[in-house]
C-alpha cells in the first residue's frame, strides 16, 4: 500500500497508521526463503494417461474418466535453481439413478511431492490433463473454501454431486433443461511444507484434518453442451471461510 502517496498533504492524527503485511512477517521471520521473495517462472513437462469411457462429456450419466500424470519441472526451465517432481492420480466416476433424469458423480483426486523442493508460490498449483488451477479451495475444488486456503506439498480432495434434470423443453429449434445439484467437497494436505521455524513465528498444526463444505447448485443447459453453472458452498469450518456463490460454466467435473 502506498501509504506516503494517500498521507500526502496530511498531518498528526489524519495519517494512516503503519501496519505491516504477514507477506513481510514472513519474510523477516526467514518462513519464506530469500531467493523466493519475488516469485518466480517455472516450465513444466508433463505426461500421462487418461482412460474415459463417460457416454457424454458435458454430463455425463455412466462411465469413468481416470488420469495418471506426472509433472517435471526442471532448473533449466525455471527463473530459481529449483527442481522438482509431483504427480496426480484422478478418479471420476458416473451412476445413472434414473434414466437422463437423475446420476451421481464423484471424483478422487491425489497430488503428492515426488522429488525435489516446491517454492512456497507454486504450492497451490493442482493439475489435470486439461488445465493447471488453483486450490485448494474456490469454485474448482472446494467450493465454499477461501481460495487457495489449504496448501502443502501432498494434497488430496474430493467431490460428490447428485445431479438433477428438472425441467425440460424446446426452445425454437433447439433443447434445453433446466438442473440441479446437491454437492459435497472435502480435501486436506496429507504432506506437509516444510519451512523454517526457527524462531517460532507461525505455530504448525500437527492435527490437519479435512476441510469440507456442502452446498447446491443449479445448470441452464442448451442442446446439452452449453452449460451455465451456478454454485453456493457452505464450509463446515469457519476458519475456511462464510461461504462462496460461483458462476460459471459446466459441471464441475
Amino acid at each position: 500500500v502506498d501509504t506516503a502517496g494517500l498521507d500526502k498533504d496530511k498531518v498528526g492524527d489524519d495519517r494512516l497508521p503503519f501496519h505491516n503485511t504477514v507477506y513481510a512477517d514472513y519474510i523477516a521471520n526467514e518462513i519464506i526463503p530469500t531467493d523466493q521473495i519475488n516469485g518466480g517462472g517455472h516450465g513444466i513437462i508433463k505426461t500421462g494417461l487418461v482412460f474415459d469411457t463417460r457416454d457424454n462429456e458435458p454430463n455425463p450419466q455412466k462411465g469413468i474418466w481416470t488420469e495418471a500424470l506426472l509433472m517435471y519441472a526442471p532448473s533449466f526451465l525455471s527463473t530459481s535453481d529449483y527442481t522438482f517432481a509431483k504427480m496426480a492420480i484422478i478418479h471420476r466416476q458416473y451412476f445413472t439413478l434414473v434414466n437422463d433424469v437423475l446420476s451421481f458423480a464423484y471424483r478422487l483426486d491425489y497430488q503428492p511431492k515426488i522429488a525435489g523442493e516446491i517454492p512456497f508460490y507454486m504450492l497451490p498449483i493442482i493439475h489435470n490433463s486439461k488445465e493447471t488451477q488453483d486450490g485448494l479451495g474456490g469454485s474448482k475444488t472446494l467450493r465454499g473454501v477461501y481460495r487457495n486456503r489449504v496448501v502443502g506439498d501432498d494434497m488430496f480432495y474430493t467431490n460428490f454431486e447428485l445431479r438433477w434434470k428438472v425441467f425440460k423443453t424446446t426452445i425454437g429449434n433447439s433443447n434445453f433443461y433446466l438442473g440441479a445439484n446437491a454437492f459435497a467437497d472435502a480435501g486436506r494436505v496429507t504432506g506437509k511444507y516444510e519451512f523454517n521455524n526457527d524462531k517460532g513465528f507461525a505455530p504448525v498444526n500437527e492435527n490437519e484434518t479435512f476441510h469440507g463444505t456442502y452446498g447446491f447448485g443449479t445448470r441452464f443447459v442448451l442442446n446439452e453442451n452449453f452449460i451455465i453453472a451456478v454454485d453456493y458452498g457452505i464450509p463446515l469450518k469457519e476458519a475456511d471461510g462464510s461461504n462462496g456463490l460461483y458462476i460459471g460454466l459446466n459441471y464441475l467435473f
